[in-house]
């Protein structure tokens, strides 16, 4: 995030023609049943003493009860 280069450019690029290409794909969910998400994050700034390097994780949980 702080130096970005071409490579990175290209990589970003590539992620979102890929997902305008997808823009059909899915899942759907009927109405009647039960959905439940629950998102956690966790975050770490510039934790690592040796490179100063920030970290993060994502979980997501889908829960569908029929």
């Amino acid at each position: 995030m702080h130096q970005p280069q071409e490579d990175h450019m290209e990589a970003a690029m590539r992620i979102v023609r890929y997902l305008k290409g997808t823009l059909g794909s899915g899942i759907m969910f009927q109405k009647h049943r039960h959905l439940n998400i629950e998102a956690y994050t966790n975050v770490d700034w510039v934790g690592n003493p040796n490179d100063k390097r920030s970290t993060s994780a994502i979980l997501l949980l889908l829960e569908v009860t029929w």
